[in-house]
């Protein structure tokens, strides 16, 4: 029984087995009948596309044509309307509305009415005709560009920019973008701002308004880097040089001198500030419009500054001789006592008996004040600093040294050199029988603290001015041979 169970199962199985083997075989022709026929769809679709592609380049070839011969006949008709003076009859130019319509237009009438004969009369009346028509349209692009900017509206501006790019007076339209930039962004805050801070507020303003205009130049010209260079050579012709001019027409020279350095040192630092954004091929374009604001007045610096230096290192001297009651003498009697002094010091007092000096005494005045030094070598830091910044590469150790040789005649020659012979001149005569009061030693005393002060600013300022140059080696010659009162003076007073 169980057997006949299992046969009658097994049987069941390969009866299912036929019957889906029979529904597979039809299923794999269905399948192989649609690949047939979605290869055939295939076929036709890619040839009806080859079809209409080739039909869509015949229409074009005709279309094309035809188009332009609309256009041709359109701007005939409008030239037809200049020859006849009947412009402002047409829609074209009276809708504004239509503005880029008539830009288009005009455009071409002009550059169609540039290869018409002047010798016909009725060609150059309409050649006239479409030129203040052009002049016409050309500013009404121009406002609307003006009106866009106050509005904010980028895209517009930047079709209207393109627009205008095609025409002669593309330049208008970047010049009333850069003054309604420069209206828009400084007017008010710098009317109020210079009230209250004035020569300060141009340098601080024109980086953030840079960086402001850059984004929209960026956004709205098809030609940003040029843009955006003639944004900056308005700022610094215009405005700045203006600022420039108005600083620095001051008499004194003490501060016409401070106001140069740091206009000079701030336009420097605004040239390094607007490197960042990209004005054109010209690397050296900003540092150039720098020179030329500035050529004037750097020119004639170092005359300036000497002329400075020197009345302001006489005065120091003056006012201090008249503080001290004291009407300065003139050394010349004793220039020669003075180096014999420097020649040989340790037989100076054996040979002082032979030596034609009146012994004078000043109350134990020195007539020298390191107050005084300090004033005058203040003045020369000041004066090297500035030296540094406003000299070209080529004159900058003349200048140096210029400047170091009126620091030399005021501070040793005028006050130190006078101070010694004051001193030698009140040294008492070998055969004196009162104990001498040696006043001349407070002399070198003060003579070598003032040598250690200029030892310092020799080193600190004039040295990095003139290293690598002749002048080297000729303000260090100069230094040695002036400090040598100074070194003498101490010797004497360690080896007696």
């Amino acid at each position: 029984m169980v057997d006949k169970t299992n046969m009658f199962h097994s049987q069941k199985c390969v009866d299912e087995e036929i019957v889906l083997r029979r529904k597979l075989t039809g299923l794999i022709e269905r399948n192989r009948a649609t690949a047939t026929t979605y290869r055939s769809l295939d076929e036709k679709i890619n040839s009806v596309a080859t079809k209409v592609v080739h039909l869509g380049d015949q229409l074009e070839s005709v279309n094309t044509p035809r188009a332009r011969a609309v256009a041709a006949l359109q701007l005939m008709r409008h030239f037809e309307e200049f020859m006849d003076g009947e412009t402002s009859t047409s829609p074209v130019f009276t809708d504004k509305s239509r503005l880029h319509e008539a830009a288009d237009i005009i455009q071409k009438l002009q550059l169609t009415a540039q290869e018409l004969p002047n010798s016909k009369p009725e060609f150059s009346e309409a050649k006239r005709r479409i030129d203040a028509k052009y002049s016409e349209v050309e500013s009404a692009l121009i406002e609307e560009f003006v009106k866009s900017h106050r509005s904010g509206d980028k895209i517009r501006m930047k079709d209207l920019a393109f627009i205008l790019s095609g025409f002669k007076s593309y330049h208008a339209c970047v010049d009333a973008f850069i003054e309604q930039q420069v209206q828009l962004k400084t007017s008010t805050s710098l009317a109020h701002k210079r009230a209250s801070a004035p020569g300060t507020d141009l340098f601080k303003e024109t980086v953030p308004l840079c960086e402001s205009s850059w984004k929209i130049i960026e956004a709205v010209f098809p030609n940003p880097q040029q843009v955006m260079a003639k944004l900056v050579l308005n700022i610094y012709h215009s405005r700045l040089k203006d600022h420039i001019r108005n600083r620095l027409i001051e008499k004194n020279s003490e501060q016409y001198l401070t106001n140069l350095y740091q206009l000079y040192s701030s336009t420097m630092k605004l040239t390094s500030d607007l490197s960042k954004f990209n004005l054109g091929s010209d690397h050296l374009f900003l540092s150039n419009l720098t020179k030329t604001i500035f050529r004037g007045y750097l020119d004639n610096y170092i005359n300036v500054e000497c002329r400075f230096l020197n009345e302001r290192c006489a005065i120091i001297l003056q006012r201090y001789y008249e503080k001290k009651g004291h009407q300065k003498k003139s050394m010349s009697g004793n220039a020669a006592a003075l180096q014999d002094f420097k020649r040989d010091l340790h037989g100076f007092i054996a040979s002082k008996a032979h030596i034609n000096i009146e012994t004078v005494s000043y109350g134990g005045e020195t007539f020298l004040s390191e107050e005084v030094a300090i004033n005058i070598l203040q003045l020369t830091k000041d004066a090297f600093r500035r030296c540094q910044t406003l000299s070209n590469s080529k004159d900058l150790a003349g200048n140096a040294a210029e400047i170091f040789g009126i620091l030399i005649s005021y501070l040793f020659h005028e006050h130190v050199d006078y101070a010694l012979e004051i001193g030698l001149s009140g040294i008492p005569l070998a055969e004196s029988k009162s104990i001498p009061e040696l006043f001349f030693f407070d002399v070198v005393g003060q003579t070598n603290a003032i040598i250690h002060l200029l030892d310092k600013q020799f080193s600190d300022s004039l040295l990095p001015l003139v290293a690598s140059t002749p002048k080297h080696s000729d303000c260090l010659t100069k230094k040695k041979n002036e400090v040598q009162i100074g070194c003498y003076g101490s010797l004497w007073v360690t080896g007696s």
